[in-house]
Parts: C-alpha cells; sequence; structure tokens
C-alpha cells in the first residue's frame, strides 16, 4: 500500500497537444488544408443573390415589401385555401 501512495501523480496532457501528436507527428500542413487564394479561385457564371443597387446617398433601393394586413387584401389568384375541416368523401 505505500508503495502505490508514493508514486508521483502524471499530469494529465492537453487535448490538443495529444490531438496533434497522434494525428499529425510530423506537424506539416498538408496541401489541401491550405487555403486558396480568392484570385485563383474559380468565379460564378451568374451571382445566385447579387447586392441590391444603391442610391446616391447610400442607400439600399429595393421593391416595397407590403404589411401583412395589406398583403391579405390582395387578391391571390394563385393559391386557394384549403378548408380546416377535415377529408371530404364524396
Amino acid at each position: 500500500m505505500t508503495q502505490i501512495a508514493a508514486v508521483p501523480e502524471e499530469e494529465p496532457g492537453s487535448v490538443t497537444a495529444i490531438a496533434t501528436r497522434l494525428g499529425r507527428p510530423s506537424g506539416v500542413t498538408p496541401q489541401w488544408l491550405i487555403l486558396t487564394d480568392k484570385d485563383l479561385l474559380p468565379q460564378p457564371d451568374k451571382v445566385a443573390f447579387p447586392k441590391p443597387p444603391k442610391a446616391p446617398d447610400g442607400s439600399l433601393l429595393y421593391d416595397r415589401v407590403p404589411n401583412k394586413p395589406e398583403a391579405e387584401k390582395i387578391p391571390s389568384t394563385t393559391c386557394r385555401r384549403r378548408s380546416r375541416g377535415g377529408p371530404t368523401t364524396r
């Protein structure tokens, strides 16, 4: 029992040091992990979400989105509201 108590406790290593030692012992960063310069990245043919145009004072120009009460007044011909009842039998 005295022999067990006489053994000094080891200090646990840090998670970062252990993961680095186990994963990449050489310390060299692989080529695929190095970021590519923005100038060398391929550019898309069409921008999916272009920035809106700006006014001379710097504010953004965009089409106004109506408030909810105003939007309900606009007649909707493409969508029909579903009845809240259960399925109908014919």
